[in-house]
């Protein structure tokens, strides 16, 4: 389990595009370090590393800084999500919202 690579390069304006043509709601993409922050990579990442001894609290930091690290993978990949108009109403965990972005909110 987890061993697997599934990254793939994407064309996301393309995809975006027959997405909406289809009548999909379309959150705007977001960064992989967006989405996991976003989701609670931290929070979760620090309560598999409480109590732990300092090696263990080492590699979560290290997968953290690899996941979402501006010079490692958070960067890099970007995540989309596709769906149904209404399937989540004006809020999909992981992404910014279009009342976010009329805020300026990060």
């Amino acid at each position: 389990a987890g061993r697997c690579d599934l990254t793939s390069h994407v064309d996301f304006e393309a995809l975006i595009q027959i997405a909406k043509a289809a009548g999909c709601a379309v959150p705007t993409p977001t960064t992989q370090a967006a989405f996991l922050l976003e989701l609670g990579l931290l929070e979760r990442a620090g309560a598999l590393g409480s109590g732990k001894n300092d090696h263990i609290q080492e590699q979560l930091r290290a997968a953290v800084e690899r996941l979402a690290g501006a010079d490692a993978m958070g960067n890099l990949f970007k995540v989309a999500a596709f769906g149904a108009p209404a399937s989540l109403g004006n809020r999909w965990p992981g992404f910014r919202t279009a009342d976010d972005e009329a805020a300026g909110q990060q």
